[in-house]
């Protein structure tokens, strides 16, 4: 099976979410902005529905949860 090509853009979001996780979970407690791009908040949602963030939707912000790290 071919593997997709991913475009510029979807290279660097990938490279962007990564490096926004890692930085999280150097910083575990602390909630971090998910951003503004509709890409960033997709992956925040499926990342919540998988176990491993919380998020606070109001103020657009994630942290790892709890046993995670």
């Amino acid at each position: 099976m071919a593997k997709k090509k991913l475009t510029k853009v979807e290279r660097a979001l990938d490279e962007a979410m990564l490096a926004m996780l890692e930085w999280a979970a150097d910083h575990p407690k602390r909630w971090h902005d998910i951003g503004k791009l509709p890409e960033f908040k997709g992956a925040a949602d499926l990342l919540e529905k998988r176990g491993v963030i919380e998020t606070r939707q109001p103020m657009n912000q994630h942290r790892l949860k709890a046993g995670k790290t």
